[in-house]
């Protein structure tokens, strides 16, 4: 999975915070880079990094594996703070088959 974030103005902290339900029965490997912070807040999992200027972009890769037993569809949104600021905010469906 990989999230790309492209500054079109300063983010002073961007914060990309992930849903529970999206990783629901997936385990998470690692993520490129590593964030300043990692939390878990209001059912999501929130990874902080520096500071973004307008103009720069984030590529944050998380490597993880589809545990065994998980059959059916995750959702869930995946969204970017500045701060405390909600910024952006997306939906994420993930379906898997046999």
């Amino acid at each position: 999975m990989r999230f790309r974030i492209r500054a079109k103005r300063l983010v002073s902290k961007p914060v990309l915070a992930v849903d529970t339900g999206v990783w629901e029965d997936i385990t998470i490997n690692t993520g490129i880079p590593a964030p300043i912070e990692e939390a878990y807040r209001n059912g999501a999992f929130e990874f902080t990094f520096g500071r973004l200027e307008a103009g720069e972009e984030l590529l944050y890769k998380v490597d993880g594996q589809i545990n065994p037993d998980f059959r059916g569809a995750n959702s869930g949104k995946v969204r970017l703070y500045d701060g405390e600021r909600q910024a952006a905010e997306i939906q994420y469906d993930l379906v898997v088959r046999p």
